[in-house]
């Protein structure tokens, strides 16, 4: 069990897992928390329950049982050491790039139920934006990103791209409590990113209310406050796609944005800009709920 809050990267193998490493190993630094590597093992079973009671005798049918078993025993043992591997390997990564000895853990159970477990001790979560299940195809969402932004009330470092040493960040408001909740987690980690260049970022579809402008710059001097350079930008037009447009001409290394601000059947009907960004955005996000 973790002793403190740690930042915990993710790692399954996928050809994000190095760049997980990467990001999870600059946010420790940056952060002065620990590092820890985790690997989960789900145990899925193939098996088909068929009746074959009127095919094969008794003798045999436990014959066949006892196989199966013997199988999935040994299936458990090669993930377990598979595992044990990479985590070996992402191990050795960390140390070559100068950083501390990380805690190594490996869990039998899902990711979202470990991380729900390890939650009290985690400072951050780093994952890849897909993992083993989207490895070929380059695109989609992970099966477990989602379940775990929703369940994991800590903040989610989604990783998209190789590593590149951060040096700009952008905050992409828009008045809702998990922004402005966003801006109070800047501010209270303002030496950790005292060196990035920071932008605050407001879009709206029409005219925003003098309310929304007036939360807006309350935001920005709460991290002038900080001691946080805010270079602002309010923009119009669809919001995903303004956002990813200022991200790639600006120059933005990872984006600082709510998550699943409102209910899943909105989100059904409506659209959800988390999902549009976790799908366009072509630098790390960083999800806060």
């Amino acid at each position: 069990m973790l002793q403190h809050p740690s930042v915990i990267a993710c790692i399954d193998g996928s050809g994000l897992s190095n760049a997980v490493c990467d990001y999870a190993g600059w946010a420790s630094v940056s952060l002065g928390k620990p590092l820890a590597l985790l690997h989960t093992i789900e145990h899925q079973s193939n098996v088909s329950h068929v009746d074959y009671s009127g095919n094969i005798g008794v003798e045999s049918r436990r014959s066949l049982l006892q196989e199966i078993v013997t199988i999935e025993e040994k299936r458990s043992r090669l993930l377990v050491e598979q595992g044990r591997l990479m985590l070996e390997d992402a191990k050795k990564r960390v140390f070559e790039r100068g950083q501390s000895e990380p805690f190594l853990l490996q869990r039998h159970d899902g990711l979202v139920q470990t991380l729900i477990g390890l939650e009290d001790s985690i400072e951050m979560v780093v994952l890849g934006v897909r993992g083993l299940d989207h490895t070929e195809d380059g695109h989609g969402l992970g099966h477990h990103l989602e379940a775990t932004i929703r369940s994991i009330h800590r903040p989610i470092f989604v990783v998209n791209c190789d590593f590149a040493q951060p040096q700009k960040f952008m905050i992409a408001f828009d008045g809702e409590e998990a922004s402005q909740k966003a801006v109070t987690m800047i501010a209270r980690n303002a030496n950790a990113l005292k060196n990035l260049e920071c932008h605050m970022v407001y879009v709206s579809d029409k005219q925003a209310a003098s309310s929304q402008e007036t939360i807006f710059d309350n935001a920005v001097q709460e991290l002038i406050d900080a001691g946080i350079e805010v270079q602002q930008k309010k923009l119009s037009g669809h919001v995903v796609n303004a956002l990813c447009s200022y991200q790639e001409h600006q120059g933005i290394d990872f984006t600082v944005m709510g998550a699943f601000g409102h209910s899943r059947l909105r989100d059904f009907f409506m659209g959800s800009i988390t999902n549009d960004m976790l799908l366009q955005a072509k630098k790390p996000l960083l999800m806060l709920r």
